[in-house]
């Protein structure tokens, strides 16, 4: 018995050991504040059970015994540099009454880091221990430009950056997504937000600018180091950010403002909150946070700002508001060796001063009532999450920003250091603790943050095994990072030009029929409804679970305008004329048919339903849900995102590298003529979807209400969009907090699916394998144009060894007819599509390229041929071609050997299916399963209002303001003005 149980405890050992990795967590010790969050990476990291290492080189004296760790393996370089104290003391005396000007941070900020990155670097031989120690992945942050460049001389292949505040500047530059300054604030010494003004967007403007210079010269002198010291081939700071696996963002989702990322960004801000909820204090500061009549106030400016460094004024005004606050008790943070403020406040009854706190025990303090703190991030998503208002004075970088942010949720208010006099702290301390609306938003932050889908351990452990396991470098990088300025921008493609829907269909239903399933699975009173378009599928709904009502009888004109859309779609893709013509009147006569008998939907807006899920597939869809007086709404994005609702959401294209959704056989990798393309097929999509959202609006305003918003409204006040596509198979672009990536819905359940037994048997033929043909329903083989049916059959005569299975329609006698001789082919009209890609000797899925069927088919591990017919079928089979699990073909380009030849590469040459294999694993193995995903983020609507937290300012720009034209014409005009000014003064003087 002894012996098994032996035998036992070394099989569990081995498979521990096997699933650990050893990852490094790098830290300078720049900050109390920072060292405790890289202590949180890596002791979260050691209880997932991965060799974690948290290595420390010394920067600042004051912190060499402390490493804020628990758990995780702690490594020190002692005696690194000296120059980073000094530095910080001349850093200091620039910070005194105003924010940090353009000449100072070039004198100060360029240079800041570069004494001790030489330091570094010219002692490399002291860290050969953690060369030699093998890591397999690292974590590094994103405040010391040096990092990066100290990870990659190490050898560490796979690296994760944390992002210590929100995302720099510089940091979201390098990672190919630039900000816009009309909507997003700079991170650094900049008091603006997103809502600004002109001359609030044009200072905005300015501080990007010269975050961008003050960086680039940054990694400029530190790349200089490094060729210096380790290589002369050592490669530029930004391909080594372009190439990390992901970015930890130490920010919460729901209190940051709403901006644009990428699926490389990951939101992990209050790691370890949960494991502080019920830490207490020592008895000792238990004393002091208990005095006060009407309760405590923790006064805290951070370890870098020490009360007594604060300017004589501020502190004389924050000693005013103590005085003039009797009845509340004030605990005051200080330095061990601070005899000047423990002198000012030496005969204050109210205040008692300490030099170590447990900040998150102290936040517990049931009489604590307000923080008056500096705004580090820490600080702030500490505070908001304990649902604390805050009052904030910042002193550099980021914390301008982060007390913006706390003004804009409610929170609190910020004073500026240059602005504060006598009355200013008395002031603005007594307005948050007598109003209490701030009390009151501070709870709402602190339950939308406690209540996010999924907690920050999660996400992180979840997403670094992730990024062990797999390779993410090629699925996650933004194209556009190689692109110049002239080109992300389309000047170039602008310059010549100066110069010179999918339908109510299966595959759709069924799309809807599993999100319906998902949340009466996940305990909801779930109605799928559906009005019937399509003649064919008055019966068909495609639910398991969910309450199905119809809504027979709405309309005839479906089928009739598709009969004659479909003839325009034969050959080649759809023109702008033919869009015109057809796309901005085909949704028209069907929503006004709706319209006019909308009183039969009347028993939807007597049930009283919670929350609407409405696809973009209709632009009467959105109309419909806000007509029906449901207040909160879930749009289901079918395809990745339309183009105009990327629009309406406040997220526009960048054509540069994204290619526009519909008819567009164009992808992220574009030469300038493929830009050029698409930048015209992107006009014309947004053109022809306002065209229509216009068009629905005014029916709405004749049958509904002459005063129903518009279209674009609707949308833009959605709580989330459910995104149907997968984010390691889509192309990298931006996104918001809005977005969720839920593609392949219920995938695990069809694992187990099997085929009836007739079917079993025709995909079991085939010496070699069995292969599947199918156009979708909108196309069946029958309506293919003469060549394209000839291009096929003979590509399956010339592959015998290959059974094929080629779905047709229960009426098409021309398609038995054509395949009549042809011993290697079974028609069918039906098939359970999961289930076919399930079995074991298909080879190949020949189709149109539809999102289900790529999704499903991928997920499944098989490749694919894709001939598009239209919408995002161009852009799916594109997507398939770029992660090599597939060939595409146009039907314009379709001679009678295309087929053979495309079929044949992908059958023979391994590539395809290894291509393939890998984009199932990365699918299958994503941090968070898409029920997880739906019904998660379905529950924090329901409970939660959320459309001011992920609502993009930019929606509430003209094109001009977004785009920052009115900005730059300014930029042009100043200078063209005072040379004209200066020349007309030195004429006058010459006369």
């Amino acid at each position: 018995m002894r012996v098994l149980l032996y035998c036992f405890a070394v099989i569990l050992l081995e498979c521990f050991i096997v699933d650990s990795a050893k990852i490094l967590v790098y830290c300078p010790s720049i900050s109390k504040s920072h060292v405790i969050l890289c202590a949180k990476y890596a002791d979260v990291l050691h209880n997932a059970a991965h060799d974690t290492v948290l290595f420390i080189p010394s920067y600042s004296s004051a912190l060499n015994n402390f490493d804020g760790a628990k758990h995780a393996n702690v490594w020190r370089l002692h005696n690194v540099t000296h120059a980073y104290d000094a530095k910080l003391d001349s850093l200091a005396n620039v910070m005194e009454d105003s924010h940090i000007g353009f000449l100072d941070r070039l004198t100060y900020d360029v240079d800041f880091w570069m004494e001790m990155c030489e330091d570094l670097a010219r002692q490399h031989h002291r860290m050969q221990h953690l060369i030699d120690y093998g890591f397999d992945l690292a974590l590094f942050n994103d405040i010391d430009p040096c990092n990066s460049a100290i990870i990659r001389s190490l050898n560490i292949s796979k690296t994760v950056l944390l992002s210590s505040e929100a995302i720099m500047d510089k940091i979201a530059w390098d990672l190919g997504l630039p900000m816009l300054p009309s909507y997003v604030p700079s991170i650094e010494e900049n008091p603006n937000h997103d809502r600004m003004n002109f001359l609030e967007r044009m200072s905005n403007a300015y501080k990007y600018f010269q975050s961008l210079v003050v960086h680039y010269l940054q990694e400029r002198r530190v790349l200089h180091i490094f060729r210096k010291y380790i290589a002369d081939d050592f490669p530029p700071i930004m391909e080594m950010l372009k190439n990390v696996s992901l970015v930890f963002v130490n920010t919460d989702e729901t209190f940051d403002i709403a901006r644009s990322y990428s699926q490389k960004f990951v939101y992990v801000g209050m790691l370890g909150a949960e494991n502080s909820a019920n830490e207490t204090l020592p008895k000792k500061l238990d004393e002091y946070f208990s005095k006060g009549k009407a309760g405590s106030i923790f006064v805290s400016f951070g370890t870098v700002t020490p009360f007594r460094a604060l300017t004589q004024q501020v502190q004389q005004s924050v000693y005013n508001a103590v005085q003039k606050l009797p009845h509340y008790h004030f605990v005051i943070k200080t330095a061990l060796d601070d005899i000047s403020t423990a002198e000012l406040f030496a005969d204050v009854p109210n205040v008692d001063l300490v030099d170590w706190v447990p900040q998150s025990a102290i936040l517990n303090h049931p009489n604590l009532k307000v923080f008056v703190s500096h705004g580090g991030m820490n600080s702030v998503l500490e505070t908001m999450y304990h649902g604390i208002p805050m009052v904030i004075m910042p002193v550099f970088t980021d914390q301008f920003r982060n007390g913006k942010n706390v003004e804009r949720r409610g929170a609190g208010k910020m004073v500026l250091r240059h602005l504060v006099v006598n009355e200013t702290f008395f002031d603005v301390i007594n307005e948050v603790l007598t109003d209490e609306s701030y009390t009151t938003c501070a709870k709402r932050v602190s339950k939308l943050m406690k209540s996010r889908p999924f907690t920050s351990e999660e996400r992180v452990t979840k997403w670094v095994d992730y990024v062990l396991d797999h390779e993410t470098s090629e699925h996650f990088n933004l194209e556009i990072n190689n692109l110049t300025l002239i080109q992300q921008y389309y000047i170039d493609i602008l310059f010549v030009y100066t110069i010179l829907p999918l339908f109510s269909l299966k595959s759709h239903v069924l799309v809807c029929a599993k999100y319906a399933d998902a949340l009466h699975n996940a305990g909801h009173d779930s109605v799928l409804f559906i009005p019937t378009y399509a003649e064919a599928l008055n019966t068909f709904d495609g639910a398991k679970h969910a309450k199905v009502w119809r809504m027979l009888n709405v309309t005839a004109a479906y089928d009739t305008k598709f009969d004659s859309y479909a003839s325009i779609m034969e050959d080649t893709h759809i023109g702008f004329l033919d869009r015109m013509l057809n796309d901005v009147y085909f949704w028209m006569d069907m929503c006004e048919d709706i319209l006019k008998q909308f009183h039969r939907l009347q028993y939807l807006a007597d049930y009283k339903f919670d929350i609407g899920i409405f696809n973009d597939v209709d632009p009467c869809n959105p109309a419909i849900v806000k007509a029906l007086n449901i207040s909160k709404t879930i749009l289901l994005s079918t395809e990745p995102l339309m183009d105009k609702i990327a629009w309406d959401l406040g997220l526009p294209i960048l054509p540069s590298y994204v290619p526009s959704m519909e008819e567009n056989p164009n992808h992220d990798r574009m030469g300038f003529f493929e830009r050029m393309s698409n930048a015209y097929k992107y006009f014309q999509s947004i053109v022809i979807h306002y065209l229509q959202d216009w068009k629905m609006a005014n029916l709405f305003r004749n049958y509904i209400s002459p005063d129903f918003p518009s279209i674009m409204e609707i949308i833009r006040n959605v709580s989330v969009v459910f995104v149907n596509t997968d984010e390691m198979f889509d192309i990298t672009r931006s996104y918001s907090q809005k977005f969720v990536f839920v593609g392949m819905l219920e995938a695990e359940k069809s694992k187990n699916e099997t085929l009836p037994e007739k079917l079993n048997e025709y995909f079991s033929k085939g010496k070699l394998g069995s292969v599947f043909v199918s156009f979708g329903t909108v196309t069946p083989f029958r309506v293919l144009p003469e060549r394209i049916q000839l291009s096929v059959f003979n590509a399956i005569q010339k592959l015998p060894d290959y059974h094929f299975v080629v779905k047709t329609v229960i009426d098409d006698t021309t398609t038995a007819e054509l395949f009549a001789g042809v011993p290697n082919v079974d028609l069918v009209n039906w098939v359970p599509q999961t289930a076919i890609l399930n079995h074991p000797n298909l080879k190949m899925f020949v189709s149109h390229g539809g999102m289900n069927s790529v999704l499903e088919t991928m997920h499944h591990g098989i490749p694919m041929v894709i001939m598009p017919v239209f919408t995002d079928q161009f852009r799916n089979g594109k997507n398939v071609e770029r992660r090599g699990a597939g060939k595409m073909v146009l039907r314009q380009t379709v001679a009678n050997e295309t087929f053979y030849e495309t079929m044949n590469e992908v059958l023979t040459d391994e590539r395809y299916t290894k291509g393939a294999k890998r984009t199932s694993q990365l699918m299958k193995n994503r941090p968070f399963t898409p029920e997880e995903r739906v019904s998660k983020w379905v529950d924090f609507i329901m409970t939660h209002d959320t459309s001011e937290q992920f609502h993009l300012e930019s929606n509430s720009f003209t094109f001009i303001e977004h785009n920052q034209l009115d900005i730059f014409f300014v930029f042009i005009l100043l200078p063209l003005i005072t040379f004209f000014v200066y020349r007309r003064f030195l004429k006058r003087k010459v006369n």
